[in-house]
């Protein structure tokens, strides 16, 4: 019994101790000592035992100090829709800050074109009017805004003449000699693309010079020889001031279209169809036709 007793007593005395220091926390504001615990642990206060090599690490040598980290997208401010992107800045993106294709980038071009051309002319003598032949041209394109470039193009081409006669009774008369018609000049003027990509169609108009060399003639109106009735003369020549037919340059007015494929950062392949006319005759369309193929640098 006695020992019961004992026993009973000594329960009491531990169950009145352990709500003493649970009274004595509460009144200090800290709670019972496992939230003591917890909030010692949140505020970085929570000390590890010490072990064999020495005394615990000092709370301030710790990584986190004051409240530990949470969620990290928390701390930062969200970002404005669609999550995740880059924030907009007053600066603008413009063309150059970007890796841009090399279709969109503005460079002067240097064009070479052999090509096809007809000449639709009304020439003394001959009862032909339509004279096919081929030459080469040269185009250099200067850029201006993105979709507009300064033109420059000059061609040179041949045209093969037969030999035109014409019989009077019993004899053949030569009325236009065998030769070669050669037309060369160049115009200038303005080229727009309808899109710039690598893939391109671009219109062009454009007015220049040119000079038709024809065979020295046979009859009236040819060249180096006397003006026709009224001074008319071979299309490009000029009845000068000593009656006789003479090369002179002619006005010409051009219209173009041409596809143009880019096949690397400097290079390009295509092909070209121009119209060209008088000035003084515009009625008279066209007058000179060239199709041309065309492979140009870019630089």
């Amino acid at each position: 019994m006695l020992a019961l007793a004992g026993a009973a007593l000594a329960s009491a005395s531990a169950a009145v101790a352990h709500e003493g220091r649970f009274a004595d926390g509460a009144a200090s504001g800290g709670g019972t000592p496992v939230a003591e615990a917890r909030r010692r642990d949140r505020r970085g206060l929570h000390r590890a035992p010490a072990s064999a090599d020495g005394d615990a690490p000092d709370p301030a040598t710790r990584p986190f100090h004051g409240d530990p980290p949470g969620d990290p997208y928390e701390a930062v401010p969200p970002m404005a829709a669609p999550f995740a992107q880059p924030e907009a800045t007053a600066r603008r993106r413009l063309a150059d800050d970007l890796a841009r294709a090399p279709a969109t980038r503005r460079r002067i071009a240097f064009s070479v074109l052999p090509l096809y051309a007809a000449a639709v002319l009304r020439l003394a003598g001959r009862d032909r009017f339509v004279f096919h032949g081929g030459g080469a041209a040269a185009e250099v394109d200067v850029p201006i805004v993105r979709n507009l470039w300064l033109r420059v193009f000059g061609q040179v081409s041949g045209h093969p003449l037969r030999e035109s006669l014409e019989r009077e009774d019993d004899d053949v008369k030569v009325t236009a000699p065998s030769g070669t018609l050669a037309i060369y000049g160049g115009t200038a003027g303005l080229a727009y693309a309808l899109d710039v990509s690598r893939m391109m169609a671009i219109l062009d108009v454009g007015l220049g010079l040119s000079w038709l060399r024809t065979p020295k003639g046979v009859r009236d109106g040819q060249r180096g020889m006397p003006c026709s009735a009224g001074g008319a003369c071979d299309p490009g020549l000029a009845c000068t001031a000593a009656g006789i037919c003479e090369m002179r340059p002619a006005s010409m007015a051009a219209a173009g279209l041409s596809a143009e494929w880019l096949v690397g950062r400097h290079a390009s392949v295509g092909i070209t169809v121009r119209y060209y006319a008088f000035v003084t005759n515009l009625q008279a369309f066209p007058v000179y036709l060239v199709a041309a193929a065309r492979w140009g640098i870019r630089f």
